[in-house]
């Protein structure tokens, strides 16, 4: 019974004993109802009546709802114990978890504290980090400014032995073709089976095949192997050159390349165009030749009496072409140069600066002229600035010449 009562839960345990209750109850108003019948019954009566069955329900339900009472209170008294000694066991386990809580919030503040301590610390060292960044960012932009200052001087000392080597390599023109077959006169050539790569070296010059010419060179090995260099192009370009060249005593460094001028100076206008076209040509071999790096230049024709204006000696639409000593070239000007070089580069800074006003006056002008006749005009000037560039140009060996 106990074992039943136990697994039952409390409000089963309660609700058997008010059933108990109410079992005693009945059974003790039976119990009464039968005694009370039984008095007022005679006793030769009593042993079949009604009153006699009463009185031993009641008192058999009365013993059941006494010991149910009884057991169920037991019961009742059982779980209760049970859930006080359940409740005490939380109660000590929440007692134990807030003290573990409380020892874990200690332990928290003093890993919070030790976290602050080395936050600090871990702030100090990226502030020290930083700097250091910063640091050594300077450091890199010094190293970085400084190599590119080397750098600078590396490429201007570079740049000066290649002007260098180039105004010192001999004046030489190689010849060379592809695609045509053997056409010129010597060099090597790349042919083509179907002949469609056909160029050559004077391809800029074969336009003005059967142009005269009158080759003249000073008495010097270099020169005249500048000189045949030349008769050997111009061949190839089919030019009308006037064999053979003539040995003269004195000419001036480089090779000066002068358009005849051999007409009356009060006719100039009836034979200027002729010139004119001459000279055109006369600048176009310049800068062939300043193609090949050599120094060259478009000139009058001259002699000991002056300019030349007599077509027997250089007859109106033909060139001459003049071959002086290799050109003198420097790399470090002698201290006796210094002032002229001085000044040279001052007056390069005043051209400079009156070019750029030009320019400006230029543009103004510009303003002012109608659309269709601007654009021509610029063409013009374009063209013309090309034109005194190549005639003023003595290739990259100009820094390097003697500054008379």
């Amino acid at each position: 019974m106990g074992t039943l009562v136990s697994s039952l839960t409390k409000a089963q345990v309660s609700t058997l004993f008010s059933i108990s209750e109410w079992i005693l109850l009945v059974s003790t108003i039976i119990l009464v109802t039968g005694i009370i019948g039984e008095a007022k019954t005679p006793w030769w009566r009593r042993r079949h009546d009604l009153y006699v069955f009463l009185v031993a329900l009641g008192c058999v339900g009365e013993f059941f709802g006494e010991a149910g009472m009884f057991v169920f209170s037991r019961g009742l008294q059982t779980l209760e114990e049970a859930e006080i000694s359940r409740a005490n066991t939380l109660a000590g386990n929440a007692a134990n978890n807030a003290t573990r809580a409380e020892n874990a919030a200690d332990k928290a503040e003093i890993i919070s504290s030790k976290a602050g301590t080395s936050a600090e610390a871990a702030l100090r060292k990226a502030d020290s980090a930083r700097k250091d960044v910063r640091e050594a960012s300077e450091r890199l932009a010094r190293l970085r400014t400084d190599a590119q200052a080397v750098e600078a001087e590396a490429n201007k000392t570079k740049s000066d032995l290649v002007n260098l080597a180039v105004c010192n390599a001999p004046r030489v023109i190689t010849p060379w073709e592809i695609g045509h077959g053997n056409r010129i006169s010597g060099g090597w050539s790349m042919g083509s089976k179907d002949g469609r790569l056909g160029k050559t070296y004077v391809d800029s010059l074969i336009s003005m095949a059967g142009q005269v010419v009158f080759i003249e060179y000073i008495a010097d090995a270099e020169a005249r192997r500048a000189a045949f260099n030349i008769v050997r192009t111009l061949k190839d370009a089919k030019w009308n050159v006037q064999m053979p060249p003539k040995v003269v005593d004195w000419v001036e460094d480089g090779v000066s390349v002068q358009p005849s001028m051999s007409f009356p100076a009060n006719e100039a206008i009836r034979y200027m165009p002729e010139y004119w076209r001459t000279g055109e040509i006369a600048d176009k071999f310049v800068d062939f030749l300043h193609a090949y790096n050599w120094q060259a230049r478009t000139d009058w024709p001259t002699d000991a009496h002056g300019l030349i204006r007599d077509p027997k000696i250089l007859p109106l639409g033909a060139i001459r072409i003049q071959v002086g000593l290799y050109p003198p070239s420097v790399y470090i000007s002698p201290p006796g140069q210094q002032e002229v070089k001085t000044r040279l580069e001052e007056f390069k800074r005043e051209q400079e600066r009156l070019n750029a006003e030009s320019e400006r006056r230029w543009q103004e002008h510009l303003k002012a002229v109608p659309p269709e006749y601007r654009k021509r005009m610029e063409e013009e000037r374009r063209e013309a600035r090309i034109k005194i560039k190549n005639i003023m140009s003595n290739g990259p060996c100009q820094v390097l010449n003697l500054p008379f």
